[in-house]
């Protein structure tokens, strides 16, 4: 959620939630021979793909077995 998001949309602490993305880097994430087209910028916390080349392929450095991802998306228009 972009703003003001209720309780129920952001994790709880101290439930074993862990917070995947700094919102400054791309510590903890992997993206092999892609990694010059991943950012990451504060203000609000986003991870950009440019595009550039086929795939877009992004990882976390971690394997999780069980996990819940909360994610916003944005496509550019006509995608």
């Amino acid at each position: 959620p972009s703003t003001k998001p209720d309780d129920k949309e952001v994790c709880d602490e101290a439930k074993g939630h862990v917070t995947m993305f700094t919102g400054m880097d791309l510590k903890g994430w992997k993206a092999g021979n892609q990694k010059d087209h991943w950012s990451a910028s504060p203000g609000p916390n986003t991870l950009r793909f440019d595009g550039k080349v086929d795939g877009g392929t992004l990882a976390t450095e971690k394997e999780y077995e069980h996990f819940e991802m909360v994610l916003d998306v944005k496509l550019p228009k006509g995608s």
